[in-house]
Parts: C-alpha cells; structure tokens; sequence
C-alpha cells in the first residue's frame, strides 16, 4: 500500500495514505442502496473508491442502466451495507478505504470504521502503519456543510400555492396548450407527429426510432423526479407537459422565436414555465447536441420545479443549480469529476468572486458547473434541510432568509463553505 509524507507548517512530517484507484467489486455482489432522501436502488455494485460506489441496476423500461452514488449521500448505516457488499475480505488496502470512509462519515460512521481497520490488520498485520495514517487522514471527499440550529418553520398558507384542479379544467389546459403549439408550428412551417399518454403531450420530427425511445424515457423520468421532490405521482402538470423533440438546432430556435419570442439559439433546451401554469420543454438532437437524455433531466426539473408548491419563482442560482444537480444524478454523471464542474470551480478560484451569482436574473453560463456543485453540498448535509430551502424559497424568501431558516447559515457562510470544499480561501460572494 502506497503513502504520501507531508510536512506540516510545524516541521511534523505526517504520514497520509495515497486515495487509492477503483476497486472492482469481484463477483456477483447484490445490494440495496438507500440514500438519505428515500431514494432505494436495488444494484449489482461495479466498483468502488474513495468517494463513492459505481453500480448498475435493472430498469423496466431503459433495461439495464449504470449509475454512481457519492458516499455523503448514504447513512453510516447504509454505506457500511454497502461496502460489506463490494469490498474483497482479504484486501488490506480496500479494508483500510472502507474504515477510511466510514469514519468520515457522521451518525456511527467512526465505530463501524474501528471494526474495517481490524479486518485490515488481521488480513495483512504489515499495514498498521497505513491503519493510523488513515484514522488521521483527512475525509476522502469534501467536508460536510455545517449547519447551524433552525427553530422557524414553513408558513401553513402560501397565497401563491398551485390550487387543485378539476378535470374539467385540466382538459381545457391541454386543448389550449395544444393549440398554441399547433399555431406556432405552423407560422413556422415545421411539420411534426404529435403523441401523448397521462402525463405530457410529445411533438417531434425526430426518426420514428429516436422518437420512441425518448418518449419512452419521460414516465420513468416523471417517477424520478417526483420521488427526489417527494411528492406521489399523480399528475403534477397544468394539464400536461408539452414536449418538444426537433431534428435541428435552425428549427428548435425559430419556433422558440415564434411561440415565446425568445431568441434561444445559444442553448441545447429550455423550459419555458408561465404564470398560468403551463409548462412547455423544447430541446434539439443533431450533431452537435447528440444525447438528449442529460438536457431532458435538466429541463424537466426546471418544469417541475415550477409545479413544486406555488408559482413564485425560484432563484437563477438554485434553480439551474437543482437541474444541473438532478441532471447529473439521474444519468449518472458524476457531477463533481466532470470536466465542465472543474472549469467551473477554476474560473470561480481564478475571479475569487462570486459576481453577481446570488443576485442575476439568469446566472451566467461559467457559473453553471458551481451552482450544480453547491446544490450537491446542500443536498449531501442533508435532504430534508434541502427540501425546507426551497420551500422557503417558493414561499419568495431570499437567499440568506431561505439558508437561514433552513440551514442556520448565511448566503455569506454558504460561500466560506464552498470556499472550503474547493480548496480556495477568501472567496467573495458578490
């Protein structure tokens, strides 16, 4: 097992272990995942390291799909479940990463640790100096948030909430919907098919094969959403969503330039969220833009972000942070490794200022990749606490009111945290 020796500012040399590569979990190695937001996966584990589990599970409607859990996200309980799961018994080094990450993790993480770094020792008695270099070391992935105490709570009547609807009036939602966009198409003269089922209304002139595997997706992509927003998953649209699905960048932005007057040709999708409550997603796949699936879970949680509770519009920075955050998590990307997160994070150290983040109407694109990662660190520290943010935030909180009454810290205290994490001291937050 490999260590690095660093000197610290006192002249003690401390001994860190080196964070090991993946490990790949050997064999057929079954287990459920449930994370702290209620989310359980039943997976087959891939591999696994210091950050996180790589797994695969079977889907009934997109058959087997892979994905990848950051441990932050697991109970103690939970990712000691699962690393029992995936780690090789006579492996030192992996044994070692399991205590390693166990003890960075809160509610009993240390005590499980303890027993990992027995087994280590009793596999291979020669790795007690790697055992103590890993109960000093450092947590393997970003420090948590801390919280402050939060004693307010959510108004019971927000005068902006959504009403329940009849059918009635869901039904003449979707006629209107409908005909707005056959109107539009038209004064565009852009021929496309048009389906739809419970939930959405689907206009493409994609291939009739692409059409029908995305429209395959947009249910199991409802349910996910509706799981991670914890509501049921009964209809959460105006009527239905409109979807959709253009064969070119030219046409998507010329029929965005009609329906909304919105010069969208810079963009890969968009969803435009009214005041009635109406949703329409549009997006485009061609060369440049060839995967949908990541631009459709982005866009989707921008709509139902707009469902969510009551009409009042969330902020430019936690509403493309929550679809950049959701986006990642359900195609599995993993979100703090990507490249576009990394020029992100480089373009804030290097400007040491947040700008106009907390303020903009509409973030900026360089700012997209941080507001991703930041939602993940709100997340990570604790759903519940998340959900009370935007709850906050929908009852038309600001920001420091939202993070206050939700995480007992400042807009001021979440920059010094993510400053934290990313390694960069003194950032400033306008």
């Amino acid at each position: 097992m490999a260590a690095s020796a660093q000197e610290t500012p006192t002249g003690e040399v401390r001994t860190e272990p080196a964070v090991p590569a993946k490990f790949a979990c050997k064999g057929k190695n079954k287990a459920g995942i449930s994370t702290k937001d209620g989310q359980s996966i039943d997976a087959m584990l891939i591999s696994l390291d210091a950050t996180g589990v790589d797994y695969q599970e079977k889907s009934p409607i997109d058959g087997d799909v892979k994905g990848r859990v950051a441990w932050p996200l697991l109970s103690a309980a939970s990712a000691n479940a699962v690393i029992k799961a995936g780690v090789d018994p006579q492996s030192a080094e992996q044994l070692v990463l399991a205590g390693r990450v166990l003890q960075a993790l809160p509610d009993g993480g240390a005590r499980e640790a303890d027993k990992w770094y027995a087994l280590a020792l009793k596999a291979d008695p020669a790795c007690k100096a790697q055992v103590e270099a890993a109960r000093k070391a450092p947590p393997p992935f970003p420090p948590a948030l801390e919280t402050g105490k939060v004693t307010r709570g959510l108004a019971k009547n927000n005068p902006e909430a959504w009403q329940a609807e009849s059918g009635g009036s869901m039904r003449s939602a979707v006629g209107e919907a409908v005909g707005m966009t056959n109107q539009a198409l038209a004064a565009c003269k852009i021929s496309m098919s048009m389906n739809q089922n419970n939930l959405f209304v689907l206009y493409s002139d994609l291939p009739e094969a692409d059409t029908k595997k995305w429209a395959g997706r947009f249910n199991s992509i409802y349910a996910g959403m509706s799981k991670a927003f914890g509501c049921s998953t009964a209809n959460i649209w105006h009527g239905k969503a409109v979807v959709l699905l253009f064969k070119s960048q030219e046409e998507y932005a010329r029929y965005l330039a009609s329906a909304f007057h919105a010069n969208m040709a810079g963009s890969a999708g968009v969803c435009v969220s009214r005041s009635d409550g109406m949703v329409f997603i549009a997006m485009f796949q061609d060369a440049r833009n060839p995967d949908l699936e990541y631009v459709l879970y982005h866009e989707f949680a921008h709509g139902f972000l707009h469902r969510y509770n009551a009409r009042t519009p969330v902020q430019s920075w936690a509403n493309e942070g929550l679809a950049e955050f959701m986006a990642s998590r359900f195609t599995h990307a993993n979100h703090s490794e990507t490249q576009r997160v990394q020029n992100s994070v480089d373009a804030l150290k290097k400007e040491g200022s947040f700008e106009d983040f907390f303020a903009a109407q509409n973030i900026q694109g360089k700012h997209y990749g941080v507001a991703g990662d930041i939602t993940r660190m709100l997340v990570e520290c604790s759903p519940q606490r998340y959900g009370a943010f935007l709850g906050w935030l929908k009852q038309g909180a600001n920001a420091d009111t939202a993070l206050t009454n939700s995480y007992g810290i400042t807009a001021e205290g979440l920059v010094e945290a993510y400053g934290k994490r990313i390694g960069a001291k003194g950032l400033r937050s306008h």
